[in-house]
Formats: structure tokens, sequence, C-alpha cells
């Protein structure tokens, strides 16, 4: 109904967060002006707030870890959903910030969003299994699993089916 239940603070004033995560039991959020990430009870308690890259944008779960795509160091912070220890940081090459995810039941993806950079990753082993460009221009937005197939959608206006 669309009734006010609460506000609760996350990274600071000024620092508000920039994507919101649920992983079945707790809801994350990415505050891109203090590089952490806020984990929160659905009853907006803080359980805690862990340090990532540089403006961390989206974010990925893929059933025991979270993904932080950190836009201004280029890379991937990923840490533990129990308990937010850190887990590891993936570079990115060629990515202009990376931006979003989603994990297709096997694989973790990653997109760019000043760029058409597309990165697959093992989230088992944490090694990059393809990195490639998309066919969209102007940099990849968001993604989503249809269960068969990712789809992106670019700032140009595009979708594409990978």
């Amino acid at each position: 109904d669309g009734a006010d239940l609460g506000s609760f603070s996350v990274g600071g004033a000024g620092y508000g967060p920039f994507a919101v995560l649920f992983d079945g039991t707790n809801i994350w959020t990415s505050n891109y002006n203090n590089n952490s990430i806020t984990k929160l009870t659905t009853a907006g308690g803080l359980v805690g707030t862990y340090a990532v890259g540089t403006n961390p944008r989206g974010l990925g779960f893929d059933g025991t870890r979270i993904w932080a795509a950190n836009a201004n160091s280029t890379n991937v912070t990923v840490r533990n959903v129990s308990d937010g220890s850190l887990v590891t940081t993936i570079a990115l090459p060629g990515f202009n910030q990376p931006h979003g995810f989603v994990y297709d039941g096997v694989n973790m993806w990653v997109c760019a969003v000043l760029n058409p950079r597309m990165a697959v990753i093992d989230p088992n082993t944490f090694t990059i299994l393809d990195n490639f460009d998309t066919a969209l221009g102007s940099g990849n937005w968001c993604l989503v699993f249809d269960g068969a197939n990712v789809w992106t959608d670019g700032i140009d206006g595009l979708l594409q089916i990978l």
C-alpha cells in the first residue's frame, strides 16, 4: 500500500546508498561516497559496514558471497555474506567503471557502464573466464538472467541477449 515503514541511515550523511540487495536474510547497500557496503536486518538494524574499493555501485549475490562493483578502482570486492569478511578483490582489465552484476546459477557476470565491457567470473576460483565487449557501444547499465540467457541494457537505449 506504499505506507512508510521506516527510514534507515546507511553510509553516513551525504554518503547514501547507490544499490540495494536482499540476500534472502539481510539487506545490503553499496555506499558510493564512503567506499563501503552496509548489512542491515530486515527490521533496519545495523549488522555491519565493510570497506570495499572506490565508489561501489552495483551489488551481486552468488548464494554465499556479496560482490561489490567498485567504479573508480576498476575491480570487484567479494565478501562473505555470513560475517562480511573479505574473500578477494578481482581486477577487471579493460573496464571503465564496473557497474552491475547478475548470477546465472553457475557464474557471476559483471558489466561496465562507461564502456561496453563484460566479464564472466567463476565464483569458486574467482577466475575471469571471459572478458569481452558487448554490442552496446556506449556501455551496459543492468543485467538480468532469464533462466537461459543473460540480458544487458545499454545507456544508448538498446538491449542485447548474451
